[in-house]
């Protein structure tokens, strides 16, 4: 075998597992909202209908660490989050679509800094545009951060 035939299947290959890995991640990033979305969306009505206070949420934050102690995501910090993205997102539609091509941490960096659905739209609609791309879809929340800023105007107003 020649080696730029061999070279040639290599990279081959290495593409096709590179799109499997992205189509696994986005997959998995896809239930790991939904299951965010569920568990705050729980803890929301159960406050609701019970009159439940935050103590709850410290004890859902003990027992579910205990149960699943192979997986991480159960503080208390992550258990509020998940009730604050349930609330800031009453609809699963929305989930579903838009917002469940983002990752966790963005949307907690988004519900941190933007209080309105609109402007969070508006933010998660930056990711699929060329400049989106560049701003929002970095490696790290603390280069995320300054970068949105570039995108914010006077009150929360996107430009």
């Amino acid at each position: 075998m020649e080696n730029n035939q061999y070279q040639s299947l290599l990279d081959e290959i290495k593409d096709i597992v590179e799109q499997s890995r992205i189509k696994a991640l986005i997959s998995v990033n896809a239930e790991l909202l939904k299951l965010y979305w569920q568990i705050g969306k729980s803890i929301l009505e159960k406050q609701a209908q019970k009159g439940w206070g935050a103590k709850i949420i410290d004890s859902l934050a003990v027992d579910l660490s205990q149960n699943f102690p192979d997986m991480r995501g159960f503080s208390v910090r992550n258990l509020k989050n998940m009730r604050k993205f349930a609330e800031a997102y009453p609809d699963f539609q929305i989930v579903q679509t838009l917002s469940a091509q983002l990752s966790w941490s963005h949307h907690i960096l988004l519900l941190d800094k933007f209080s309105d659905e609109q402007t969070r739209l508006c933010c998660m609609c930056l990711e699929f545009s060329i400049i989106g791309s560049l701003v929002i879809n970095l490696t790290s929340n603390k280069t995320a951060v300054p970068a949105i800023d570039l995108f914010i105007f006077d009150n929360q107003q996107v430009i």
